[in-house]
Order: structure tokens, then C-alpha cells, then sequence
């Protein structure tokens, strides 16, 4: 997914923050992290609302985990011309336990993933998981609701951006 977003919104400093969006370990005003302790990251890509991704780090043998959410706040098309944006960043300092716990909830819920499904729409909003680990990495996304057979997936995404939304900060932008 982030492929194709980087190849949509080659305009200004999209790239830039997009890649900031994609691996946000190291954000201004927050402490650093170390990419490769990145475990999961879910997103949301709304047509006119900002983009957010929710990224969690965890050290092996850590009673804690972090996440860290990115909100990209566009100000103006970012197809049509430059954008004048605006980047959030917020952490907030989780029981691994808790996570562990929806992580093997998502590594036991089966879908058709090559499933070609059909819609048609031109504003709408894209939502994925990407789970990450040193050796191999896995992306589910999906535009507007899940498809069929992947309702299952669709309700632990929302299940889990609650759960991180409760933990973070407010948003006040």
C-alpha cells in the first residue's frame, strides 16, 4: 500500500512525510526508537480527512511496548498540487501482554487474502495492517469496508485502533 501512495503523491514534500507516515521511528519532539523493534502497524487513508498510522515497538524480553501514532494532516489536494501539511505524533507506553494477546488473536484469523474483489468508487478510504518481524513481513488493506470473508479482520482493525486510541493521547487538532 505505502508503494502505491509513494507513487500517487510524488508532489512537494509528500514524499518526505510519507515516508515519515510509513516508518515513524524517528519523529521530532519524540524519542527515538529503533526501526527493527516495529511489530505491527496499522493505518487509515481517508480521500479528505488526515492520514494516521499506529506503529508498535516492542524489545524482545520487555515487559512494555510502545505505540506511536503519526497523523498527516494535508491541507490541500495532494494529486492536484503541493501540499502544505502538517504531521502529529503521539506515544504512549503499553503492557506487552496486551498486545501479545491481539497479536495472536490476528495470527488466528483466516481469510481469503488473494481474494480480487470488485467495487467501484473514487473517494473512499483505504485501511491496512502491516505485521512486521525481522524475516518476513505481511500487509492486509482494504478500501471502505472489508471485503467478504474478511469481516473478521475488519472488526479486530477496529477492535485494535479503540484499544490504541484509548491509550494515546487526545487529539487536538
Amino acid at each position: 500500500m505505502f508503494l502505491h501512495l509513494r507513487e500517487l503523491l510524488q508532489v512537494g514534500e509528500n514524499p518526505k512525510v510519507l515516508e515519515l507516515f510509513a516508518s515513524p521511528h524517528v519523529f521530532q519532539g519524540l524519542p527515538e526508537l529503533r526501526e527493527s523493534d516495529a511489530v505491527l502497524q496499522a493505518y487509515v487513508i481517508p480521500s479528505f480527512e488526515p492520514l494516521a498510522s499506529w506503529t508498535i515497538y516492542h524489545q524482545t524480553n520487555t515487559p512494555e511496548c510502545r505505540v506511536r501514532r503519526v497523523v498527516w494532516k494535508r491541507k490541500t489536494s495532494v494529486v492536484l498540487s503541493p501540499a502544505s501539511s502538517s504531521t502529529f505524533g503521539a506515544d504512549a507506553v503499553l503492557r506487552w501482554s496486551e498486545i501479545e494477546g491481539m497479536l495472536r488473536e490476528l495470527s488466528e484469523i483466516s481469510f481469503p487474502a488473494f481474494l480480487a474483489d470488485s467495487c467501484l468508487g473514487i473517494d473512499g478510504t483505504t485501511f491496512g495492517i502491516r505485521r512486521i518481524s525481522f524475516m518476513s513481513q505481511s500487509e492486509a488493506a482494504w478500501w471502505n469496508k472489508a471485503p467478504p470473508g474478511w469481516e473478521k479482520l475488519g472488526e479486530w482493525y477496529e477492535s485494535l485502533i479503540r484499544f490504541l486510541e484509548l491509550k494515546l493521547p487526545e487529539r487536538t487538532y
